[in-house]
């Protein structure tokens, strides 16, 4: 049911162990030979047994970050889906500086600078380490460990989260960034109250204004922002509805605010409606009360605008499961007019990743062009839930759009949970992305969530289809500040 973690499983017997230097680096080239069995690689472990270890699955074509208890359990912490053939190479290596543990396994040989597939800040409970070998299923080679020192240049770093906020979207105009969320004024929400209590609002309750529904922030590297301010206050038509997930692109010198409305309780439903601005910064001013599509509910409003200036918009609807359908938009002069008979449906929940406990689901579309392809990225499951992000595939904007197979690029670990509704932040020349998306406060609450911050990058597939979008998170530890070139 969704993506969780595998059940504790016994070791089969634990190997002979090296003691580690107090900062190492340990790795190893694996192969299996065989489609099951699990191998890799046993580190920080005390004399009663604990620790952790990374292990790679043939069987479930993943990679597990497992802790050790009493040399006879490994306890799943966190899972990431890639591919392992049958008479491969893989090169296995873990980190450790004192203080956070980083972790690889390179199933890419095309991947020059591969990221690590975890990273976490903890303390190892001992110095042994050793090699895993599960049914003789994998053979090893190139052990090496080795006391390793930090010797490239310090820069300047940040961890996350880096604003509270959930639904975040980032825009970026003019060398300056703006993000966009959702203003919090209900002292029934959860999330909401937290944030009026700790002030995090923008001041809103010293303005005496309960209308604002959205607001907006300014920054020049993405993680120094400025005080909140309401860029869209709440209309007639708009009293007594939840406002949520606002999304704003630029259009030949306006600028466009879309966002969902609606009411959990009676009659109404959501809808997916515009407000427009002469400026990033609004005030923003809904020139219709119509939504794009009143006689049918959804949610979302995604916009993208693609290398021929065509403006596009995806939505989720509810038959069966949240599905993502995507529609082509005229927009001139502030007006926005969907062209009714290009709506199609793109894409259902239909892998065991996009479905848990709260229904089956996949959420946002955002939509990338690369390479010659169109990515669509895309939340998977709720986000009361594990939540995730993952993608598809192409070479037409209307599709069909197939998913990559290694799905998905960003889910949760056992120090974040709830990762997902992502979007694509580009740096000023488009040389590199990162990812922003929310995530809960803490694995055991999920308000208030938080708005986080992870490099993404495209590698070359050595099978030769689309270039791999992959994703470094989700990170809780420090790391350079965004489009730095550390």
């Amino acid at each position: 049911m969704g993506i969780a973690f595998q059940q504790a499983t016994a070791i089969q017997q634990m190997p002979e162990l090296r003691e580690a230097p107090e900062t190492f680096e340990y790795s190893a080239e694996i192969c299996f030979h065989y489609p099951q069995g699990r191998a890799g690689l046993l580190l920080g472990i005390n004399g009663g047994g604990n620790g952790y270890a990374l292990i790679a699955s043939a069987e479930k074509q993943c990679v597990h970050f497992m802790e050790c208890k009493s040399r006879a359990v490994l306890i799943d912490r966190g899972m990431r889906r890639l591919p392992i053939k049958q008479e491969t190479w893989y090169p296995l290596r873990a980190r450790y500086d004192g203080s956070i543990l980083r972790l690889w396994l390179n199933e890419n040989p095309l991947d020059g600078e591969p990221w690590p597939k975890f990273e976490f800040a903890l303390e190892l409970p001992g110095r042994g380490a050793g090699l895993y070998l599960e049914n003789g299923t994998a053979e090893v080679r190139g052990e090496r460990l080795v006391r390793w020192t930090d010797e490239k240049p310090k820069v300047p770093t940040f961890t996350n989260p880096v604003l509270t906020g959930a639904d975040p979207d980032i825009l970026l105009h003019e060398g300056r960034y703006y993000i966009y969320n959702r203003v919090p004024n209900d002292p029934n929400s959860r999330e909401d109250a937290y944030l009026l209590q700790k002030g995090e609002h923008a001041g809103l309750d010293r303005m005496g204004d309960a209308n604002a529904i959205f607001r907006v922030a300014w920054s020049d590297d993405l993680v120094n922002w400025s005080p909140y301010q309401p860029v869209l206050y709440r209309d007639k038509s708009l009293l007594g509805a939840f406002c949520m997930s606002p999304n704003v692109f630029e259009y030949k010198g306006y600028f466009y605010l879309l966002f969902a409305a609606g009411r959990f309780r009676g009659e109404e439903n959501f809808h997916v409606y515009y407000a427009v601005a002469r400026s990033p910064m609004g005030p923003f001013e809904m020139r219709t009360t119509r939504p794009l599509h009143p006689d049918t509910e959804e949610i979302g409003g995604m916009p993208f605008v693609d290398t021929d200036g065509q403006c596009y918009i995806t939505y989720v609807r509810f038959d069966r499961g949240n599905n993502i359908y995507l529609q082509r938009l005229t927009v001139s002069e502030g007006v926005i007019t969907p062209q009714d008979d290009t709506l199609v449906h793109v894409l259902s929940p239909q892998e065991d990743y996009e479905a848990d406990e709260y229904g089956r689901i996949v959420e946002g579309g955002v939509i990338i062009p690369h390479g010659g392809w169109y990515y669509m990225i895309y939340a998977d499951g709720h986000y009361l839930g594990h939540y995730g992000e993952s993608y598809a595939v192409a070479d037409n904007v209307f599709g069909p759009y197939r998913r990559y197979g290694h799905n998905p690029i960003l889910h949760h670990h056992f120090q974040a949970d709830g990762v997902g509704d992502g979007i694509v932040i580009y740096n000023r020349d488009r040389s590199r992305m990162y990812m922003g998306y929310h995530r809960h406060v803490s694995p055991t609450e999920v308000e208030p969530r938080m708005t986080c911050l992870d490099p993404m990058k495209f590698v070359p597939d050595p099978d030769g289809g689309p270039d791999i979008l992959t994703v470094r998170g989700p990170s809780t530890v420090p790391q350079p500040f965004p489009f730095t070139n550390a």
